[in-house]
């Protein structure tokens, strides 16, 4: 769930943050963090609640992809779905919420994280939902199963992209502004040079074969 919120003490103490700004937050994470009281309403000074705001896909564990019409994942696979959405997973996809988080200002993603799936019979059913087998599941995540299966502890994890606070704060329209050594467009590193030119006999060592594009 995500919660839709006002600026307000914070534009004071930061230009780029104006006082009818929006500020979209998760409702269970704004309780973790004190922004918003048991009930949805906010209670911090700097923040007031405008409204309560669902997107479609916004804290589902699946999402139908339109191209192959397989359910693929909307965070990760690995998202945990809420309590009592478990046996959602395989009969209703569609339906099955998750514990991911997003914080966004103004069409910024400014953190991201989700809780995590811990127990193993889960996890095979996110597997088999998306279409995979139980043979290529162990073929591919069987070393991730058994980890579960000895015993995981619920875990999880939200992340803040600074950079683009400080993009925001500093009124800059692309966060390439405020790194210090920004990637291009094109992927190179202006810094080291990558990528860099190799050898025929490094590509032979690692059993990489290069098909060069016809002219």
């Amino acid at each position: 769930m995500t919660a839709v919120l006002r600026a307000e003490g914070l534009s004071k103490r930061f230009g780029g943050l104006k006082a009818n700004d929006n500020v979209s937050l998760s409702l269970q994470k704004g309780q973790i963090l004190g922004l918003i009281g048991p009930n949805g309403a906010g209670k911090a000074t700097c923040f007031s609640m405008l409204a309560g705001s669902i997107p479609p896909t916004s804290g589902r564990v699946f999402l139908e992809d339109e191209e192959t019409g397989r359910w693929t994942f909307v965070h990760h696979p690995f998202t945990g779905p809420i309590e009592g959405h478990e046996d959602l997973i395989e009969t209703d996809p569609g339906a099955a919420l998750s514990q991911h988080y997003d914080l966004i200002w103004n069409g910024w993603e400014l953190g991201s994280g989700s809780i995590r799936i811990h127990r193993q019979e889960i996890q095979e059913r996110v597997f088999r939902a998306m279409g995979m087998s139980d043979e290529e599941a162990r073929a591919k995540f069987g070393w991730f199963l058994d980890a579960l299966r000895m015993g995981a502890p619920p875990h999880g994890g939200f992340a803040l992209g600074i950079e683009r606070f400080v993009a925001l704060f500093a009124g800059e329209s692309n966060i390439r502004e405020v790194i210090a050594f920004p990637k291009t467009a094109s992927g190179s590193d202006p810094l080291t040079g990558a990528p860099a030119p190799t050898t025929q006999e490094r590509l032979d060592e690692l059993g990489i074969s290069l098909n060069t594009p016809k002219a």
